[in-house]
């Protein structure tokens, strides 16, 4: 079974009224534990007003790195998703698992056409991938459907800008 490691907050972006990217600093001796593929998923364990909640939330940054980001919503009643957006700052440690989930993109050498839907915060699994894609072959083509309420809610909305100007 996995286990928890302490990783410290690195950088706290704000990316829309309700939502932020929360960046994590991999320590070197977990680099490779931390490894993983454009799709998966880390869980955060975190105690709350004496609550022990664990959330699972998607990486949206490129592999090979080390650092991972995560893009987390404020939702009514959140728990988590309200304190990583009011409360949570840069130098925290929170207990994280390494990435997990099979709804992943493994590069390979023959050019790839790769279409995703996604609405609201479903595009931070997406935007690991479509770096991934984009990177891996210049001759990939990467189509993304994404339906949100507005562009001020727009998670992630100033990276897609710069992959349709620089694809």
């Amino acid at each position: 079974m996995a286990q928890f490691h302490s990783l410290t907050v690195k950088h706290i972006k704000q990316l829309t009224p309700s939502s932020v990217a929360i960046t994590f600093e991999i320590p070197k001796d977990l680099l490779q534990t931390f490894d993983f593929i454009p799709g998966q998923y880390i869980t955060i364990k975190k105690e709350i007003k004496g609550k022990e909640l664990r959330r699972a939330y998607s990486i949206s940054s490129s592999p090979k790195r080390d650092s991972i980001t995560i893009g987390v919503k404020k939702v009514d009643k959140g728990g988590f998703s309200d304190f990583a957006n009011t409360n949570l700052a840069v130098g925290d440690a929170l207990e994280v698992m390494p990435p997990e989930g099979r709804f992943v993109f493994n590069p390979t050498a023959n050019p790839k056409k790769i279409v995703a839907f996604a609405a609201g915060s479903g595009i931070t699994p997406i935007i690991s991938i479509a770096k991934s894609v984009l990177k891996s072959n210049p001759r990939n083509k990467f189509v993304l459907v994404y339906g949100n309420k507005s562009t001020k809610e727009t998670m992630f909305y100033t990276d897609l800008m710069k992959f349709e100007l620089e694809y």
